[in-house]
């Protein structure tokens, strides 16, 4: 899913500087997507304001962000991540001082972006 969401944010922006993720494999413990997570992380830098956001809040990627957050990684997260959600965190990283702002503007789009297509229809 990482990937894809990532790959078609791009198709639709252009590629994308300081945009990675992280695709979870199936044979991966938490402890395993925890230390790749604060890897990738590492390679941002030690005062790199970082936004992450998960697939879904409860599973391993989220858990994981959550160990990492619980030892004092200073990132902000977001779980439930879906396309228009990745898109406006894009657009609009640059004017985000603090990740923790963007995350929740992050959350407010990732809503938005749900649509009842028939019920919109309808009306």
């Amino acid at each position: 899913m990482a990937e894809g969401v990532c790959d078609s944010a791009q198709m639709i922006l252009g590629r994308q500087e300081e945009l990675s993720y992280l695709s979870f494999k199936p044979d991966w413990s938490l402890d395993t997507l925890t230390s790749q997570l604060r890897e990738r992380l590492s390679g941002f830098g030690e005062n790199a304001k970082v936004l992450v956001l998960a697939d879904l809040f409860g599973g391993t990627p989220s858990n994981a962000l959550a160990t990492l957050m619980g030892e004092g990684s200073d990132i902000a997260a977001v779980a439930g991540v879906n396309l228009p959600m990745l898109i406006e965190v894009l657009m609009s990283r640059e004017d985000y001082e603090d990740p923790a702002v963007l995350a929740e503007d992050a959350c407010n789009t990732g809503v938005q972006g749900i649509v009842d297509i028939g019920e919109l229809l309808a009306e």
